[in-house]
Parts: structure tokens; sequence; C-alpha cells
């Protein structure tokens, strides 16, 4: 049988190929350990649940790849210099038995089971019954790139995914920070129960940021929501403050124009004018300090103190109002041409006379005057 040896062309050619395959290597191993994500991860950056599983176990065994390449770029060094030390024997097509040992040897070195494996890593569907558990495989240069590529493909698609994750969850967490921001705003200018609402979202979106960072990957998908929901319900509970503490300043507003109305009115008691006068001050100064409830409770009682001491010449005095612009709406048509029975005209003087006496009989000229007005509107 013929001892098969490789020419030196093939050998070349051979070897210029996996010299070409190493500095491949070399540069996207490079290009690997530079993406900060891998850095992180490798370097021990904690993660739990999907992200542990499907993120850094991949970029952990990757960390292989640097001793791996080791092995492969030394393999084809080892043959670049057996080849290199045949340039001072090789005659012109003449292979001395030295020579085509070494040329045996730079073709085993790169294409034959060369490397090995530890017995750990053997499959135990590649083991026979009688085969020795301390028994070392060896792999090809070839069979070591597949393993490599394999390892390098699943840590940068992890490393890729994270990115990924990360530039969706991210811009989510700061949005949410800038909105949380907006209602500690609000919630100042508020009172302690909307900042011990906008207090327990703090705390809630704290959590739900700590487990988006703890593990990105099983929290991305639901994290929107979990962010939303509990923002728009303080956001709710804020408006509803704000529309609370809006309709207590609108109501003391209307408080103090009544007030102020009443001051005015001579036929009011002035004694009980100044009382609530002096009360509606002390609700104003509630209202200032930002105490809105006491301030509401307080509204509530002075209203209804009000209602009592103002109520009947409130209402006598609007039926004045009344009874002059009904007169005054007669009084034009009459310009125009009516003829205006005197009995109307008698029913206007008997309420205005009603509202005039005292005790005004505020009641009976009401029903005056809206016969008047019905008389008034039909010409």
């Amino acid at each position: 049988m013929l001892d098969s040896v490789p020419t030196i062309e093939a050998v070349d050619q051979e070897l210029q190929r996996w010299e070409a395959q190493v500095a491949r290597v070399k540069a996207n191993l490079d290009l690997l350990e530079e993406a900060p994500t891998y850095a992180l991860i490798s370097g021990g950056l904690k993660f739990s649940g999907r992200t542990q599983q499907e993120i850094v176990v991949p970029i952990l065994a990757a960390r292989d790849l640097a001793d791996q390449y080791a092995i492969l770029a030394g393999q084809v060094a080892k043959a670049r210099l057996l080849r290199d030390s045949l340039r001072r024997f090789l005659h012109s097509d003449k292979l001395l038995p030295p020579n085509r040992d070494a040329l045996r040897e730079i073709d085993r070195l790169l294409n034959q089971p060369c490397v090995p494996l530890p017995a750990a890593q053997v499959a135990l569907a590649q083991r026979n019954l009688l085969d020795d558990p301390t028994r070392q495989s060896h792999l090809s240069l070839s069979q070591l790139v597949e393993i490599m590529a394999s390892a390098f493909g699943a840590a940068r698609d992890s490393v890729t995914r994270y990115d990924a994750v990360m530039a969706e969850l991210s811009p989510l967490l700061k949005a949410a920070e800038q909105r949380l921001g907006v209602y500690v705003e609000r919630a100042a200018a508020l009172d302690a129960s909307a900042q011990a609402d906008v207090n327990r979202v703090r705390a809630a979106l704290a959590d739900v940021k700590r487990r988006a960072l703890d593990d990105p990957v099983g929290v991305v998908d639901g994290l929107e929501r979990a962010l939303d929901e509990p923002l728009r319900g303080v956001e709710a509970r804020l408006e509803a403050i704000e529309q609370q503490h809006a309709s207590v300043r609108d109501e003391l507003t209307r408080a103090r124009v009544r007030q102020e109305r009443a001051s005015r009115n001579r036929e009011l008691d002035p004694a009980q004018v100044a009382d609530l006068g002096e009360w509606l001050v002390g609700i104003s100064r509630t209202l200032e300090a930002g105490q809105y409830a006491p301030a509401n409770i307080g509204l509530q009682h002075w209203t209804a103190a009000a209602d009592l001491a103002y109520g009947a010449e409130e209402r006598r005095r609007e039926q004045l109002d009344l009874l002059k612009a009904l007169r005054a709406m007669a009084q034009r048509r009459r310009e125009r041409g009516a003829s205006i029975d005197a009995a109307i005209d008698g029913l206007a003087l008997e309420a205005e006379s009603l509202m005039r006496q005292r005790p005004a009989d505020v009641e009976r000229a009401r029903r005056l005057i809206e016969q008047y007005q019905r008389a008034v509107t039909s010409l």
C-alpha cells in the first residue's frame, strides 16, 4: 500500500485557508468581547429567571472561546512553523523522508483529530461499555471550529436579544419615572393624602423596576401595563382631589361674594353679618394653609348659618330684582303700543308692597309675581 503524502501545494493552500479562518475568528471574538453587554455579564453581572437561563448562561459558556481560540491558533501556528522549516530542505520536486513526515504532520495538525477533548466532555452516546472513563477523545480543527461557532452564535444572539430587550425596557422605565415626577409635584401642591397616594405608587414602581432589572427578559412583555396601571390610578386620584379642591375654592369664592352683598345690605342684622364675616375669614385662612377638608366642612356649616341669617332677605331681593325686570319688560311692551290692564299693574304694586313691609311676605309676593310674569309675557 502506497504511503499517501500531501503535495506541498495542497499543504500551502490548506494552511493559508486556516490562517485566514484564524484571523476571522480572532476579529469576531474581539467584537464579541468588546460588546458592553458581553463585558458586563461575563464580568459577573447577576440576573435571575429567564434572563439568567436565556442570556447569562450562553454568554458565560462563551468564555471558553478564548481558550479554544488559543488551541486553534496554536495548532495552525505549529503547522506554519513546520511548513517554514521545509524551505531549506525541499528541492524542485523531490521530497526526502523527513520532509514527507513533516507534510504528514502538517496535514494531521490541520485536518485530523488532534485536539484533545477531556473525557468529561465525551458524550454518553459516543461511549462503549469497555471504554476507559478517563480516555480522552480528539477533535479536528473543523470540529473545534463548529463547537466554537455554536457557542459564538449563542452568545452573539444573547447579547443582541438583551440589548433589544433593554432598548424596549429602558424608555418605559424612564417615561414612568418622568410621569411619577410630575405626580410628585402635583401631590406636593395638594395635601397629605395625595402625597401618600403618590408614595404608594412610588414604592410599587420601585418594585416593578427592581424586577425588570433583575429579569428583563421575563418582565418586558408585561412591563408597560405593570407601569401604566398604578400611574393611571394615582393620576385619577390626583384629578379627583384637584377637582375637590377646586370645588372648595369655588365655594369659598361664592361665600365671599355672598358675604360682601350682605355687608352692604342695611336690612340685615349687623352683628350677625359681622360674626359670619369673621367666621369666613377663619375658613379662608384654613384653606390658605392647604387644609381643604376642614375648610370644606367649615364652608358647609357657614353656608347653613348664612341661609338662616341671609336667606329670607336674599329671596326678597331676588323677587324684587325679578319684579323690576318684569316691569321694564311691561314698559317696553306699552311703548310699542300694547294695552296693559290696570289689574296687571296692580299685581306688581301689591307684590312690591308685600316685600317692602316688615316682615315681608315673600311667599305670597312670589305667587303674585308669577301671575304678573305670565300676564306680561303673554302681551
